[in-house]
C-alpha cells in the first residue's frame, strides 16, 4: 500500500502512527518533501475521479491510501481493514 500525505497534516501523522503500531507495511509518499513529489501527487489526483467529490470541498484528499489493485481509499479504518485481508 502507498500513502500519499504530508507531515504538515495531523491526520496523515495519525494514520502513519496507527499503521506502524499495527505492523502494516506501506510506502509513505510525503509530497511536501519536494516539488517532484508534489507534481506526482497533483497528477495522480487530477487523473483519478475518486478525488472528484473532494475537489469541490476545498480539501486535498489526504491521507490517500492506494492499493496494488489501484483501489483508492481515504478512510484510515477502511484502509486498515483492507490491508489486514492480504
Amino acid at each position: 500500500m502507498k500513502i500519499y500525505g504530508t507531515h504538515l497534516c495531523s491526520e496523515c501523522d495519525k494514520a502513519e502512527i496507527k499503521l506502524k503500531e499495527l505492523g502494516i507495511e506501506y510506502e509513505y509518499i510525503n509530497f511536501t518533501d519536494s516539488i517532484s513529489l508534489l507534481k506526482e501527487f497533483t497528477k495522480f489526483r487530477d487523473d483519478h475521479n475518486e478525488f472528484d467529490h473532494i475537489k469541490g470541498t476545498g480539501k486535498i484528499g489526504i491521507p490517500c491510501f492506494v492499493f496494488e489493485n489501484d483501489e483508492i481509499i481515504f478512510d484510515l479504518e477502511k484502509a486498515i481493514e483492507k490491508a489486514k485481508k492480504k
